[in-house]
């Protein structure tokens, strides 16, 4: 015997009909989703704030030259040594001193976990970003971390100098990791489109014959006729008699009286 296998067949009118069934509990989830998810975020988030110090790497000539005799050469082994900054400037020699400078009850480790350094591509510019919940305190640090880091490397370097602090820090006036509302919407959305999932399941599973267009649909039959279900007729009462009426879910037919 040869097993027919069962296909349902989707078409974009039935997405449309389940989209029209579900959309209001998609709206009322995603809003309700919406300030829910905001709210827990708000009463959870810590504000952070970054301050940045720029320090510039050069290669200054000789005793007795002029900046403007500065050769390609020179610049070439400045850019070179940019990448031996940025693993000196978070080594503990320099963090000891930034810890010690600014009473931090902080290790050396813990310390590292605050701060970053990044540089522009081909650049001798590098960029010191410290990262406290706090604007003065990450402006304090950054400033006291760029001036250890000159100071240590000309000092190394013999009193030549190797590294400028071009820039201090500003302190930051705005959070650095505010909430994001596109997080929040995309968690709304989600929680919408799982709603809307729920229905297209329910629909896809739903084998019975819930409308004469069904019969039609599925059963390739014409419908002559049709018997109300008995629990779409409401009593009502007049000042006679009671009488029944069909309800919202029935779609034609005549009153019927009793």
């Amino acid at each position: 015997m040869e097993e027919e296998s069962k296909q349902v067949e989707i078409s974009l009118s039935d997405l449309w009909s389940i989209f029209k069934r579900c959309w209001w509990i998609m709206l009322i989830v995603a809003v309700a989703v919406t300030i829910l998810v905001y709210t827990v975020l708000n009463a959870t988030h810590e504000d952070e704030y970054t301050a940045t110090v720029t320090i510039w790497a050069m290669r200054m000539p000789d005793s007795g030259g002029s900046q403007s005799s500065v050769s390609t050469q020179d610049v070439s082994i400045a850019t070179y040594l940019i990448n031996d900054y940025k693993l000196l400037i978070k080594s503990d020699a320099i963090m000891e001193q930034v810890i010690n400078q600014q009473n931090l009850p902080l290790t050396t480790d813990e310390l590292s976990r605050y701060v970053s350094v990044t540089n522009e591509t081909s650049t001798r510019v590098m960029y010191l970003s410290v990262t406290t919940k706090s604007a003065k305190s990450a402006k304090a640090i950054a400033d006291c971390w760029g001036n250890v880091f000159c100071n240590h490397i000309n000092e190394t370097m013999g009193g030549e100098p190797m590294v400028e602090l071009w820039a201090l820090s500003r302190e930051p006036d705005r959070p650095s990791n505010p909430i994001s509302m596109m997080t929040v919407l995309l968690v709304a959305f989600v929680a919408a489109v799982l709603v809307y999932g729920i229905y297209f399941i329910r629909f896809v599973l739903d084998d019975k014959v819930n409308a004469p267009e069904d019969v039609e649909k599925y059963l390739a039959l014409n419908v002559l006729g049709s018997i109300p279900d008995k629990n779409s007729l409401r009593r009502r009462r007049s000042k006679d008699a009671y009488y029944y009426s069909y309800g919202s879910n029935y779609d034609g037919g005549n009153k019927k009286e009793g």
